[in-house]
């Protein structure tokens, strides 16, 4: 015997009714194009990154490079025994040439926190590359000024330096380093002005004023 198809009640047609008429008013109302803008989003965000990965732009190279050859130059430290970071030796470098320089300054200059260059000078002044003396107006200032070690320390690792960039700049004619370097130097320019560095600031990444 046939079963009898069950028949919906005016109630539940009347219920479903309303659904179907207010999803047609949604597409039409365009209700549904967040959505659809959403997935264009993505996918023109995905263009742009498969482009710059594919032609390495400027600033990912840049970015590479940098931590590249700090990690060559730590390493090659290393293996002549000297145990010095990048900052470590950026650090020595500025007291070298100007010595007495305060943890603020050196903070700017080397473009780390005050937290880490406070850290940094505690580990060169307990391995006794520099000493650290209050300024004689400002007592809650200290000065910091490279020992004989300090500098022994500083030549050796200069000369691990300069090989490695002889190294990174080979195949590269004189003519060819030195448009580089012009480059380079015109790009970092536009960054400056666009951060309101001024010349003496990038120069000296510090102030007279302030020792």
């Amino acid at each position: 015997m046939k079963k009898p198809t069950p028949r919906l009640s005016n109630t539940a047609t009347k219920d479903r009714a309303p659904a179907r008429k207010s999803a047609t008013v949604a597409s039409r109302n365009g209700k549904g194009a967040p959505a659809r803008e959403s997935e264009k989003e993505l996918a023109r965000a995905r263009a742009i990154a498969a482009q710059s990965l594919a032609e390495q732009d400027l600033g990912m190279m840049v970015k590479q490079m940098n931590h590249l050859m700090r990690v060559t130059m730590e390493n090659r430290l290393k293996a002549e025994g000297i145990a010095m970071s990048f900052p470590h030796g950026a650090t020595l470098c500025l007291l070298l040439s100007f010595p007495g320089l305060s943890g603020a300054d050196l903070a700017r200059a080397t473009m780390v926190t005050p937290q880490t260059i406070n850290q940094i000078l505690a580990s060169l002044e307990r391995d006794g590359m520099i000493e650290r003396h209050k300024d004689a107006v400002h007592g809650r200032i200290l000065r910091s000024y490279l020992t004989p070690l300090g500098v022994s320390q500083f030549v050796r690792a200069s000369e691990v330096a300069d090989q490695v960039l002889a190294e990174i700049q080979d195949g590269l004619s004189e003519r060819e380093l030195a448009q580089l370097q012009n480059l380079l130097g015109r790009c970092l320019g536009n960054l400056q002005r666009m951060n309101g560095v001024t010349d003496d600031d990038a120069k000296w990444a510090y102030s007279a004023d302030d020792r």
